[in-house]
């Protein structure tokens, strides 16, 4: 499921930024 993928990409991808930012 492309859906599941793609929420789960973005959350890594969010937290990551997160991170950077941090």
């Amino acid at each position: 499921n492309w859906g599941v993928d793609g929420i789960v990409t973005n959350q890594v991808s969010m937290a990551r930024r997160a991170v950077d930012g941090a």
